[in-house]
């Protein structure tokens, strides 16, 4: 970004040197006064010129800097486990919402998924590797659902300012059998927006010593 600035700096006084100085000069060097009127008339029109290609270098740079002011969310999961019992595991996820873009985030609702990896599930190891196969890893597949649910934060939702992060808890328990899991968070503001058009994270999770 620094070197974009220090070009668009070079070429502005590049453009003031030029208007400024060749109009100097030419009066200078230059005796006749129909000649200086010419000459000064040539320098306008180049000026002019000048002028229009410096506006049209910054009328693209502006565009480009505009792609940056398009909201944008980074999400990210912490999890941890702990056995509670002799039957189930309690997991806790921390989402972290960090507003990385130039203007604010505005979100209002988003869902979570908790699918179970392993083992399979009562369909059987191998037919859920087969459907996955069979569908070769598209949207269509889906693991065996532990927990699913949506939630929406009020009327007016949650603002993120840019540079700021929020951070959201979620708790799950799953059977003390169940050996790894998929978790997927996400969030969007459906006043402005489809939901395809929000912001998400997918963490797959090894339930280890618990």
């Amino acid at each position: 970004m620094g070197g974009r600035w220090l070009s668009g700096a070079s070429i502005i006084f590049v453009g003031l040197a030029l208007a400024g100085g060749i109009p100097a000069v030419l009066y200078l060097a230059v005796e006749d006064t129909q000649r200086v009127e010419n000459s000064i008339g040539i320098v306008l029109d180049a000026a002019t010129l000048l002028a229009i290609i410096v506006g049209g270098f910054f009328a693209v740079y502006k565009l480009q800097i505009f792609r940056d002011f398009e909201p944008h969310l980074t999400v990210s999961h912490v999890v941890n486990h702990r056995r509670i019992g002799d039957r189930y595991v309690h997991i806790d996820v921390t989402v972290t919402l960090r507003n990385g873009s130039r203007v604010r985030v505005d979100v209002q609702e988003g869902f979570f998924l908790l699918q179970q990896i392993a083992p399979a599930g009562d369909e059987g190891e191998q037919n859920l590797i087969d459907q996955f196969l069979r569908d070769e890893g598209t949207q269509d597949f889906q693991w065996p659902t532990l927990d699913e649910g949506s939630f929406t934060w009020g009327s007016d939702g949650v603002v993120i300012e840019p540079g700021e992060t929020r951070q959201e808890l979620s708790e799950f328990f799953v059977p003390v059998d169940v050996n790894t899991v998929s978790i997927c968070t996400y969030y969007y503001d459906s006043r402005r927006s489809r939901a395809s058009q929000g912001w998400g994270a997918t963490t797959v999770y090894d339930i280890m010593d618990a």
